[in-house]
């Protein structure tokens, strides 16, 4: 699969920058002119170029202040990875390929691949703590594409033959010249203090430099060694105390920072000492609460604070003490309004947890932390059936980091296995129609080797590996799987289990063409759904998949009956992930009478439903149905692109196009060969390759601008300018495949707002839903094509 050039990925946000992922700079950039230099000399001469220092020395951002100076330098892209939140070593692979839109593979044969011609950048952020991974896959990466430059930010080097180590020393400083760093020309001015007046003057206009607050504010500088994390949490500070006052005040804080443990280096000292000082400016209250929020992964919301770190032993008064830390910049605030989510630089969390250990029992706030993650995914789970399936799930993917942490807990605790199975399983649709396949198969594999007692979780943690075996075309994993869950549900009376295990059985016969057993395994799943009043989202997937085993079977009027009654259950309950299926099944219906037009209408609106939830795989099966659309209506290059951008969302999952169902398999080569024929071979092979390189937002809006295009040119043209800018920088991220909180995160407003300039643009244009709006501004920006044969 190869990558975007910088051009095509960023073509729908209106401008050409081949950056990738990089977080957005909220605050200027100060000084390290020299250091941008010499990063980018070594990245002219070495191709592993890893920025080493101390945490908080601002490694992140001279590599990402480097990276967008050489945007133009790469004409295939910069990519940045933050694998700060990525605990398992095996992992980082996956992480990689998804970051830049590569599938993964078992052997990742295919990233290696899609480099290997590719003059790119990609930056690794936070590899510290996986060096071993990092180690490994960028030497793989630098002997399969030598054309590609990496560079990585590390507490120390990766230790790869060819590995350029650039040290990224503390901020120049005003009185004396320290790591290599020249002192400036005038004796109160340095690149410290620079850092020091921009961040004093953001959270206190009236903050003048002059006189002895000038040379208070150098030496202030001095005293914490230059390194940007103390000096903009010292900065803060001027919003309680003068300058002066500090340093009059606080001479024993400033003794520690020049000394500390003698055996470590002398950097890390001062880290550890400008941590201990902002810690000891806290209230007894705070220190402990920050203590807590250690135990935090990734970003948390208030909730999550109050359900862990509150104790009604100690009476800590929670909502007293965090927005002190937010104001003491101990804890970071992410976006606002109702979406507001807080997150610990990695190195005030690792300061704090050290102080956890110090003071209290560490077990005690993971076990806090677990519980109410538990919490969270149970009570999720009692809300797939029905309209608050993307609210729910996008909570998940926000607490994805702290969910995978508590998973990790219950997993390396060996009293906890069988309630880390429960998490585990209660997730089987955030798993599943999010597009975390691959992260379920791990976790529930792994909870189902530890957990080995025959229970109702151990029935549903079944057939929900056996479910995800099937749909990545593993059919000897799943058929295992469905038979020990139906085997452990009827030991233990579960008769939803039982139902579900046979449904599953259903679909799997069905994948390998075997459609009687599927239709009686289907038939039987369905009586016992209904003998259990099961009305669930499981249910009406059962119908959907029984009315698509009767289309196949060629019975169409059976089929329908099966499929409309899904679908019209699903309308009525606002569930969409089964209903979205049966609509799938409907074009498929559709299709095999002849009525292509309405099959087209059918499955855009399954793909409208798939994409509130991020169902990537069930996106690719909707647009394997297009592709044979596509070549019914004489589009071959259509049909090519749409083949391509099938096989990457596909690939994303580890699963084959259409499950590797064997009869739809068949079809699926004819009018693959129909196409490759009438296009010929290597138009047809390009037009796939550069569709497959497509990130998942454009994809999608690819697809249903292209089956929206005889709808919209009947339609009065509407001209961009009547949106406002802040409304096509609203649609622009909506095509590259945002939700509406995610956009509020970007782009620092409510969700509310976002809300507000997406209904206003929809007005507009005469639209009606999110995906149609990314659907006509894809196809104003696509580029004029001379053949559209």
């Amino acid at each position: 699969m190869a990558l975007p050039t910088g051009e095509a990925a960023d073509s729908a946000g209106g401008r050409s920058t081949g950056l990738h992922g990089f977080p957005a700079e909220m605050t200027s950039f100060v000084g390290r002119r020299a250091e941008v230099r010499s990063v980018r000399k070594h990245l002219e001469e070495s191709r592993l170029v890893t920025l080493t220092g101390v945490g908080g020395v601002g490694k992140t951002r001279l590599a990402c202040t480097v990276a967008t100076e050489l945007r133009r330098a790469y004409p295939d892209g910069i990519w940045f990875i933050d694998l700060s939140e990525l605990m398992e070593e095996e992992l980082v692979p996956a992480a990689v390929a998804d970051a830049l839109g590569v599938r993964s593979s078992p052997t990742n044969s295919v990233l290696f691949e899609s480099l290997a011609h590719r003059q790119a950048l990609v930056v690794l952020d936070n590899c510290e703590h996986l060096l071993e991974a990092c180690s490994a896959l960028a030497h793989k990466l630098l002997r399969s594409a030598p054309k590609m430059r990496i560079m990585t930010t590390s507490r120390e080097p990766l230790s790869v033959l060819g590995e350029t180590i650039f040290d990224v020393t503390p901020l120049s400083l005003a009185s004396r010249e320290r790591y290599g760093t020249a002192p400036a020309r005038d004796g109160s001015r340095s690149e410290a203090v620079d850092l020091f007046e921009a961040r004093a003057t953001a959270v206190q206009p009236e903050f003048r430099m002059e006189g002895a607050n000038r040379r208070a504010v150098a030496e202030l500088c001095d005293l914490l060694d230059g390194i940007p994390l103390a000096i903009e949490l010292a900065a803060f500070q001027v919003r309680s105390f003068p300058v002066t006052q500090i340093l009059t005040r606080h001479e024993s804080i400033f003794d520690i920072l020049t000394r500390g443990n003698r055996a470590g280096p002398h950097r890390h000292q001062t880290l550890q000492a400008t941590l201990e000082w902002s810690y000891d400016l806290c209230l007894p209250g705070e220190r402990m609460l920050w203590q807590r929020l250690s135990v935090f992964t990734g970003s948390f919301d208030l909730d999550a604070v109050q359900g862990v770190c509150g104790d009604a032993q100690d009476r800590l008064d929670v909502l007293e003490h965090f927005p002190r830390l937010i104001e003491k910049s101990i804890v970071a605030v992410l976006g606002s309004g109702p979406s507001t989510r807080y997150r610990l630089l990695e190195s005030i969390r690792h300061f704090g947890g050290s102080k956890l250990a110090e003071h209290d029992d560490v077990d005690t706030w993971r076990r806090r932390h677990r519980d109410h993650y538990l919490r969270v995914t149970l009570l999720s789970e009692r809300h797939v059936n029905g309209p608050e399936q993307v609210e729910w799930n996008g909570r998940l993917q926000d607490d994805f980091p702290n969910i995978r942490s508590a998973l990790d807990y219950c997993f390396t605790t060996a009293e906890e296995y069988a309630t880390g199975l429960r998490m585990a399983g209660s997730l089987w649709f955030f798993w599943n129609a999010s597009g975390h396949l691959r992260d379920g198969r791990h976790w529930l594999d792994r909870a189902l080797e530890l957990a080995s007692e025959a229970t109702p979780e151990r029935a549903k943690a079944l057939w929900a590996v056996g479910w995800y075996a099937m749909v990545q075309g593993d059919s000897g994993v799943a058929l295992g799987a469905l038979e020990e869950s139906a085997a452990v549900a009827r030991s233990t009376g579960d008769d939803h289990a039982f139902a579900t295990a046979l449904q599953f059985q259903g679909t799997a016969a069905q994948t390998r063409g075997d459609l009687t057993s599927a239709r009686d395994l289907l038939v039987a799943a369905m009586q016992r759904h209904e003998e259990g009043s099961h009305d669930d989202v499981l249910a009406i997937l059962c119908a959907a998949q029984l009315g698509f085993v009767y289309c196949v079977l060629g019975m169409q009027a059976d089929a329908l009956r099966h499929v409309d009654a899904a679908i019209a259950v699903g309308r009525r309950t606002g569930e969409r992930f089964a209903t979205s299926w049966a609509l799938w099944s409907r074009g498929l219906i559709a299709w095999s009478t002849g009525s292509f037009d309405d099959a087209g209408v059918v499955l855009r609106e399954s793909i409208e439903l798939k994409w509130t939830l991020h169902d990537w795989l069930g996106m690719a099966a909707c647009i394997e149905l297009l592709t044979w659309l596509a070549v019914e209506d004489g589009d071959y290059r259509g049909a090519a692109r749409l083949l391509g951008i099938g096989r990457g969302l596909c690939g994303d999952l580890g699963s084959s196009p259409l499950f590797g169902d064997v009869t739809l398999s068949e079809t699926r080569e004819r009018y693959e060969l129909r196409a490759r024929r009438s296009l010929g071979t290597r138009r047809f092979d390009d037009e796939r390759a550069d569709a497959e390189a497509l990130d998942r937002g454009q994809a999608i809006a690819h697809v249903l601008a292209t089956r929206a295009r005889e709808e919209r040119r009947a339609a009065p043209a509407v001209p961009e300018a009547v949106l406002t800018r802040r409304e096509t920088e609203v649609v622009r991220l909506i095509v590259d495949g945002m939700t509406n909180k995610e956009i509020a995160d970007t782009l620092v407003i409510s969700r509310r707002t976002v809300e507000g300039h997406v209904e206003r643009a929809l007005v507009k244009l005469g639209l009606r839903s999110r995906s149609q709006l990314a659907a006509w501004f894809v196809q104003e920006h696509a580029a004029p094509s001379a053949d559209n044969s």
